[in-house]
């Protein structure tokens, strides 16, 4: 009996570290998503695999969609419209591009619809049916504005070589908090390993220059700190 109910205890205290893990990363992921009264604007859910197309602040469709998977995970974020294309093959002849500075994301038609409104299975790019990325292509300008969010995306450690949203949400929290001198652009180069590492020194870390999740939760908890201080103005 009594190992059962240690067994329990270090059950609950794993589940506790699981839900506070996942209530902080959501805190930093939080996004107001403000949909514009002018214009079209699409929102991309990639918690329920849906796109939103709002036009002029009202919602006229909704179609099935899939984005990145674990290992290539779509651009998290607000971006723009910067490319519209007619591309055939596997992209069911449609192309809209973004301006993602790590690499090229975009919406595209695809030859294996079976994941689309169900699971996220891509290599980033956001897959539709081919008719309905058509309908969309119409609908879109260069400059419509394109929010991605995907609130329940996985936590991975993030190391040298790697690309995406989080690098990205990571040299901006490095980059507030004194350490990364560049803009962001969702690349883990030299200059991001730098600034982790000398984050990692600064807050008695392990400075391996990874940004496992210790070093991760301190960049969250640190940021929210500051954006929270109080603004000192000097006496007159």
């Amino acid at each position: 009996m009594l190992i059962i109910r240690r067994f329990h205890k270090y059950l609950r205290l794993f589940f506790a570290a699981v839900f506070v893990a996942i209530l902080l990363t959501a805190a930093v992921r939080a996004v107001t998503i403000v949909v514009p009264e002018k214009g079209t604007f699409l929102l991309v859910d990639l918690d329920i695999c849906r796109l939103t197309v709002y036009v002029d602040g009202v919602v006229i469709e909704t179609f099935p969609v899939s984005g990145g998977q674990h290992q290539s995970p779509s651009p998290v974020g607000t971006w723009m419209v910067t490319e519209i294309a007619d591309w055939g093959e596997g992209f069911g002849g449609s192309w809209i591009g973004l301006n993602v500075p790590w690499g090229q994301y975009g919406i595209h038609g695809t030859i294996e619809p079976w994941s689309l409104g169900a699971y996220n299975a891509s290599k980033g790019c956001i897959r539709m049916h081919n008719d309905d990325v058509a309908i969309v292509k119409n609908l879109v300008t260069l400059g419509t504005i394109v929010h991605i969010k995907f609130d329940g995306v996985p936590f991975r450690a993030m190391e040298s070589g790697m690309i995406g949203s989080d690098v990205f949400s990571v040299q901006q929290t490095l980059h507030q908090l004194g350490y990364y001198p560049a803009a962001a652009d969702g690349v883990f180069g030299d200059v991001t390993e730098n600034a982790v590492r000398a984050f990692q020194k600064i807050n008695h870390l392990a400075v391996d220059g990874i940004v496992g999740r210790r070093t991760y939760e301190k960049l969250v908890r640190l940021s929210k700190e500051q954006k929270n201080s109080p603004v000192l103005i000097p006496a007159q």
